[in-house]
């Protein structure tokens, strides 16, 4: 391999890293450009490339963007969960209710079914209805139909419990 050849490849391993060379390297690989249309473009290449990165450097980043309406979505959805969240509390508030009379008193069953039916209707039926009609600007119908049909399959099991 001739030295001519050697220069040739450390130039073009070199060229990508040119701004980060010391001077002395800088000038072999100017000489070596001076003589070798290959080298000559990559360096312009690398040179321009580094202009213009620069130029971008110096401007502040775009921000970025959120899609319009986020804050709303999220709130909407918040909601929906926060809705769904005290559905599930009720429920347990009274499946609760219903173990506590069956452990811990001498009442018969029949009364106790009689209690989880009651606080069904008292407490969890307002409850369904009121969260039905305010979930229906904030979610998609579906979402709603579901729980509708959620709380029907559930109310319809409580009279058959």
């Amino acid at each position: 391999m001739t030295q001519n050849r050697k220069i040739h490849l450390l130039s073009q391993e070199l060229i990508p890293l040119y701004e980060d060379l010391n001077k002395d390297v800088k000038v072999v690989i100017d000489e070596h450009g001076e003589n070798c249309q290959e080298c000559r473009e990559l360096l312009r290449d690398t040179v321009m490339l580094d202009i213009s990165l620069s130029n971008h450097n110096n401007e502040a980043p775009a921000p970025v963007r959120k899609p319009p309406f986020y804050q709303l979505i999220w709130f909407k959805r918040s909601i929906f969960f926060g809705v769904i969240l005290l559905r599930l509390f009720i429920l347990g508030m009274i499946w609760q209710d219903y173990n506590q009379i069956v452990t811990y008193t001498e009442a018969p069953l029949g009364l106790a079914k009689e209690g989880i039916r009651a606080s069904m209707i008292i407490f969890y039926l307002p409850f369904s209805i009121f969260s039905l009609i305010l979930s229906i600007p904030l979610v998609k119908m579906r979402f709603v139909g579901l729980l509708a049909v959620f709380d029907l399959i559930l109310i319809f099991y409580m009279q058959t419990f």
